[in-house]
């Protein structure tokens, strides 16, 4: 019996000495933990680990049984490894084998978050770009977020590398500033699935007045689309448009422009429109803006030096024709007959009354007064006397003089008629192409 009793003694001592032992063993072991577990993703730590040592993390799903490994060499005692790897799906349990040798030195169990449902939403948005925040990511994933337009056309896109929160918050990048239009963000995963869609947003232009003078003003025209055509319109108060110009193949988003120096503003009131050519819309108003006056400081100039005065002239009671401008039967081409009185260094003068395309109506008006009056009227007084003097002297024997005179008489009143229908025509024509001088008969 105190043999018996003896030997249960021994072996509780053994089996409690072994037991430490192996617990000792154990704790001094290398250890494993996880961190950071999403749903298809895990962070993995070891410490305790030999330097200089190659080891492995088996990674095996507990549902299907396939595993997947990762093998490093510890450069020091401690190792933390991000696994993406495929089969890490969601809600489910995995356990975890750190191995050396292919001998398993610790084991530890996880199990996958559910997967999350992602989310993405605008929080603010400036004239060029906009602020997002995506939700319900899965931690340690890459995602993609892009910029369409709502006809669906790509326009950009940013990277979300390896995310450390289910939630974040970005702003589209400053080298790709958003012009004015409606457009929706679209969050793609790392396996470049659609994952998530914002509202639509729109990003507005901006028209600013930046700078004004006595008679101009400096515009500066925010979200513009690179390579589109605009026009700037000046409006009054009262709306009433007053000039306008164009900016032909934006070459940035923002432009400044300032008034055309060939259209002075007066004093008032004024707005200024940012028109798209294509299609033709306003999409920008700016503020009011005040011209106060139209006149600006003169530049100091020296004083001009005066000339010798001219010789004085002694009227002429009896103008010639080329003195009057009304006179247009002096010379056929009524131009180029009048000069102004030159000064230094012009020692000719320049041309009063140049030739141009109204003296061509004047000559033309001219030739026809001509054919008219000093033609066609004496011809036809002729040719009636003549048409009357044979019928004078005919008598009652001739009937061949009496017809011969109503054939000239006859003659010469067709020639009045078509005289005066070419003046009709004529007069119509020139009258079509402007002309505003004396017309013939009036």
């Amino acid at each position: 019996m105190k043999n018996f009793t003896k030997k249960i003694i021994l072996t509780a001592v053994f089996i409690l000495v072994t037991f430490f032992s192996f617990h000792h063993f154990v704790l001094a072991g290398p250890i494993v933990n996880t961190s950071n577990i999403g749903s298809t993703s895990v962070t993995l730590s070891a410490s305790g680990l030999s330097d200089n040592t190659v080891y492995s993390f088996q990674i095996t799903n507990q549902t299907t049984f396939a595993s997947d490994t990762v093998t490093f060499t510890t450069p020091n005692m401690i190792f933390t490894h991000t696994s993406n790897l495929i089969g890490l799906s969601p809600n489910t349990q995995f356990m975890v084998a750190l191995t050396h040798n292919a001998i398993a030195e610790s084991v530890i169990y996880f199990t996958t978050l559910p997967l999350n449902t992602e989310s993405l939403s605008v929080t603010s948005q400036t004239t060029n770009s906009v602020t997002l925040k995506a939700e319900g990511l899965n931690i340690g994933e890459d995602y993609q977020i892009s910029i369409w337009t709502t006809s669906n056309v790509f326009q950009f896109s940013w990277d979300l590398n390896n995310v450390a929160s289910n939630s974040i918050t970005t702003t589209s990048p400053s080298t790709n500033p958003i012009p004015a239009g409606t457009y929706v963000a679209k969050l793609d995963n790392q396996a470049s699935q659609l994952v998530a869609t914002s509202a639509p947003f729109t990003i507005s232009a901006v028209l600013t007045v930046t700078a004004q003078t006595a008679t101009s003003v400096t515009l500066q025209a925010v979200g513009l689309t690179v390579g589109e055509d605009y026009r700037i319109n000046i409006f009054t108060a009262a709306n009433v448009l007053q000039f306008g110009w164009d900016i032909n193949n934006a070459s940035n988003i923002s432009v400044t422009s300032t008034s055309p120096s060939t259209n002075p503003l007066s004093p008032g009131s004024y707005v200024a429109k940012l028109l798209e050519v294509v299609p033709p819309q306003i999409i920008a108003t700016s503020a009011s803006f005040t011209i106060t006056t139209s006149t600006p400081l003169p530049n100091p100039t020296p004083a001009p030096v005066p000339s010798p005065p001219a010789p004085a002239q002694v009227p002429n009671s009896n103008p010639t024709p080329n003195s009057n401008p009304n006179n247009q039967s002096s010379n056929i081409v009524p131009c180029g007959t009048e000069r102004e009185t030159p000064t230094p260094p012009d020692v000719v003068g320049k041309i009063k009354n140049p030739c141009d395309f109204k003296y061509f109506l004047k000559l033309v008006n001219n030739v026809v007064r001509f054919i008219l009056f000093k033609l066609a009227v004496p011809l036809a007084a002729i040719m009636f006397c003549y048409a009357g003097f044979l019928l004078l002297t005919a008598g009652g024997e001739s009937a061949h003089a009496k017809e011969k005179a109503k054939k000239i008489l006859w003659g010469a009143v067709k020639g009045l008629v078509l005289a005066a229908a070419a003046w009709l025509i004529i007069s119509l024509i020139l009258t079509t192409l402007g002309y505003d001088g004396s017309w013939i008969g009036f």
